[in-house]
């Protein structure tokens, strides 16, 4: 169960999904301009023992129950836990758990912060059915961290983009390569996709993770305002 923001207390299911952010599209709307249009993903697979609050590579970062998550995935205890969007605390009680179960552990003295459970992740697979559903995607695949090949049938014709531990190291569409590629699928609206862990490694590598690649691309996406965490929140 989550509490706060505009909306009433939402529910979510093995297999389902909420987005936050301050879009009027997402599930949980949080209209302030330190939030990103869409600012974080907690989601629930219907294989996963439970949910886990992705963030979208905000420009002010999300914090749970004190621990900064910013462009990665944090899976969630049982009990209540404290989500904080910028001046927002939504509070997510998580009954339900096999307490003996553990939360997965996270890699932190990597330079990058790699899930442990990333290349044994979740099936992937679906249709594009809302909007903006394929950067939900990608910007999935990258906090997740995953490693292999995402195969896309669109109304173009097919495409494909490899993920190296969540960067992007190659993407093809009806004879573009490369960012060319990624710029196409990126705004691709209607679809089906699957990611497999199978890819094939590349000689030039893009190596490039998609949240920078919006930033560079799409700076509207997101143009949001710097927020300095009062100190009662752990700022400075």
């Amino acid at each position: 169960m989550v509490r706060g923001g505009d909306a009433g207390p939402r529910q979510l299911r093995p297999g389902e999904a909420l987005r936050i952010g301050r879009h009027h599209e997402n599930d949980i709307v949080l209209r302030d301009s330190v939030v990103s249009r869409f600012h974080a993903t907690l989601r629930w697979d219907q294989d996963a023992d439970r949910p886990v609050l992705y963030d979208n590579g905000s420009q002010n970062g999300t914090n749970v129950n004190g621990r900064d998550v910013i462009g990665r995935a944090e899976p969630l205890p049982t009990g209540s836990v404290r989500v904080t969007v910028g001046p927002y605390a939504l509070t997510v009680d998580v009954h339900g758990l096999d307490e003996r179960s553990p939360v997965p552990a996270l890699i932190e003295d990597a330079p990058d912060s790699v899930a442990l459970f990333s290349e044994q992740g979740p099936e992937v697979k679906g249709s594009l059915e809302v909007p903006d559903a394929m950067r939900q995607l990608l910007l999935r695949l990258e906090c997740e961290r995953r490693t292999g090949t995402l195969q896309l049938d669109l109304p173009g014709g097919k495409a494909q983009v490899t993920f190296g531990v969540g960067r992007i190291m190659d993407a093809s569409f009806q004879g573009l390569i490369g960012l060319r590629a990624l710029d196409r699928v990126a705004q691709a609206t209607h679809g089906s996709y699957r990611f497999t862990r199978e890819m094939e490694p590349s000689d030039q590598a893009m190596n490039l993770w998609f949240s920078d690649f919006l930033r560079m691309k799409h700076d509207s996406y997101y143009a949001t305002r710097q927020w300095k965490r009062p100190k009662e929140l752990g700022g400075e």
